[in-house]
């Protein structure tokens, strides 16, 4: 902080705080609550666009926006602040003060080292936004890596799933087939063994009522080789 910065506040807090104390002060006197109030740094460029390029900077004077009349020739060391004669009096009561000559010979060189510490930080932060810009595009590049990667492997996982699915479905096709020509081959082996037990059935039947003792005998080898076959009866089997 600055020598005599007894509010251990940074200087442009500082320099509000002292013009917003010292506007209140002038605006609550009775003999000055009409007056025109401006900031100093307002006139002091205002004043210097008057001034010609080979007027001699050491001669500038700056007349007080609040004491018309007085001009700026103190500097309050307490608030950092230049003050006319009654600015001392009225507002910077008991303020440490010395001239503007001597009060600029001691803070230049104040002013020329904060500015010299400060400018090597602008050089660090632009170095260190110039580096985190090569980390953001890093990062977006292996962020755009890693997607392409995941998409590739999706894709192709897909693609894995897909053949799987179909090979799965050709083997219930062929399944399918399967199983169901083998109950069919059942199905009809059954029904050609029920036609011919019936009709091995009705012609014993017929030959057993109505033929002759001969007749029997002579169709009975016949027919009980047909019973027989007919008798080699198998249950089906379930297909797993």
């Amino acid at each position: 902080m600055f020598r005599g910065n007894k509010c251990n506040l940074p200087l442009h807090q500082l320099y509000a705080k002292s013009v917003h104390v010292c506007k209140e002060v002038h605006e609550r006197q009775r003999n000055t609550a009409n007056h025109r109030i401006r900031n100093i740094m307002e006139l002091r460029r205002s004043r210097k666009k008057q001034q010609t390029l080979s007027e001699d900077n050491t001669n500038f004077t700056l007349k007080c926006g609040m004491h018309p009349g007085f001009e700026m020739k103190s500097f309050c060391n307490s608030c950092l602040q230049i003050a006319c004669a009654d600015c001392l009096v009225l507002l910077h009561k008991g303020h440490r003060h010395e001239s503007i000559p001597k009060a600029f010979t001691n803070y230049s060189k104040l002013l020329h080292d904060a500015v010299d510490h400060t400018r090597p930080l602008c050089s660090y932060a632009e170095h260190s936004i110039e580096r985190m810009n090569e980390i953001a595009k890093r990062i977006y590049k292996k962020c755009d890596d890693i997607q392409a990667q995941i998409e590739t492997f999706t894709r192709q996982y897909f693609e894995a799933v897909e053949v799987h699915r179909k090979t799965l479905l050709q083997q219930v096709h062929r399944a399918r087939e399967s199983k169901v020509e083998m109950i069919l081959e059942q199905q009809l082996d059954l029904e050609k063994r029920n036609n011919e037990s019936i009709q091995a059935l009705r012609f014993a039947q017929e030959l057993t009522e109505n033929g002759s003792d001969v007749e029997v005998l002579s169709f009975l080898s016949v027919l009980l080789k047909r019973f027989e076959y007919c008798q080699q009866f198998k249950m089906p089997v379930d297909p797993k």
